[in-house]
Formats: C-alpha cells, structure tokens, sequence
C-alpha cells in the first residue's frame, strides 16, 4: 500500500495533468511518489522492479499498477462528469515540451482486445473496460 500522505496528495490534484505529473514526479525516491516508490520500494534499484524493461515480469507489477489505477480510479469519483474528459500529459513519457495525449489518442490493447482510445479507457463501466472498485 502507497504512503498515505502520497495517496492524499495525488487524490487532491484538481485535474488530469496535475494528478499525472504528482504521480510520476520523477524517477526516483527523492521525492517520493506513489508510481516510482513501488518499483523501486518492492525491488531496489537494481532490482527487477526497478528495471522499466524487465518490471512486467514480475508478478508484483500488475499489484502494484492495480493500485495506481484504483487511487487514479477514486480521484475520478470526486468529479466523474469531468475527469471521464480530461487527460493530458506527453505521448513520450516525461518530455513534457512534446506533443500531448487527447482523448482521441489510441492505445493498443493487445491481440486479445485491439485498439481503444482514451476516453474510451477512462470509463472503467464502459463499453471497453468493465470494472470497479
């Protein structure tokens, strides 16, 4: 589980970018943040987890993005009519001079599920995805 106060500081963020960019901070603990704390937390630097690379194959990554997209999941709740319309953030991770995401911005899902776009993806109860939590 996140550090609380981290969690309370990612749950306040009044919109998309800003919930992003407290995620993430940077990669690394200093400061700490609830994405980087748990790869680097769980398996070192020079551990599994801490290898962007090497991190999905442990089992403990899928835990731990479950409870990034359920803290992002509870951040929605607070404006759902709002933040099922907002995202924002680089295509290229971290290179925030770059191009931006919109919500017509497609992702591939994989063989099984094919491509959606963000705001198709936002909604966890849509037509795409189908969870809660």
């Amino acid at each position: 589980m996140a550090d609380k106060r981290l969690v309370d500081e990612v749950l306040a963020q009044p919109d998309y970018t800003s919930i992003a960019r407290t995620v993430e901070k940077q990669r690394s603990f200093d400061p700490p943040n609830i994405h980087a704390s748990g790869h680097f937390g769980i398996g070192g630097i020079l551990g599994t987890m801490g290898n962007a690379a090497e991190s999905p194959g442990d089992p403990l990554f899928y835990l731990h993005h479950g409870n990034i997209d359920r803290i992002f999941w509870e951040w929605q709740q607070k404006d759902l009519e709002t933040r099922l319309n907002q995202v924002g953030g680089p295509i290229t991770p971290f290179d925030y001079s770059g191009k931006n995401v919109t919500l017509d911005f497609t992702i591939n899902i994989g063989l099984l599920a094919g491509n959606a776009t963000l705001k198709d993806l936002l909604n966890t109860e849509g037509g795409t995805l189908c969870y809660t939590y």
